[in-house]
């Protein structure tokens, strides 16, 4: 797993934590971001294996931030999952 990047989005600092060093321990590069505005340019700049997000959040939630993922070129084809 070395060198694959997880992003984790999720407003719940204790959540995000949790899953950060979870994946973490496994072997992923991790980066956290506390809401899906934050998650969409952490996803843009940074271009992860796969993003890792929280349905319901302020600002941008978890359906949203999907949306403008694959809507955007670089990021269309990088796999969500939405917990």
């Amino acid at each position: 797993m070395s060198g694959h990047r997880v992003l984790v989005v999720d407003d719940s600092d204790t959540a995000r934590a949790l899953l950060t060093r979870t994946l973490e321990r496994a072997g992923f590069v991790v980066t956290a971001a506390s809401d899906g505005a934050a998650g969409a340019l952490v996803a843009l700049r940074e271009l992860p294996s796969v993003v890792v997000t929280d349905l319901d959040m302020p600002v941008m939630d978890g359906h949203q931030l999907l949306r403008l993922l694959k809507s955007e070129p670089t990021t269309a084809s990088t796999p969500v999952v939405i917990l």
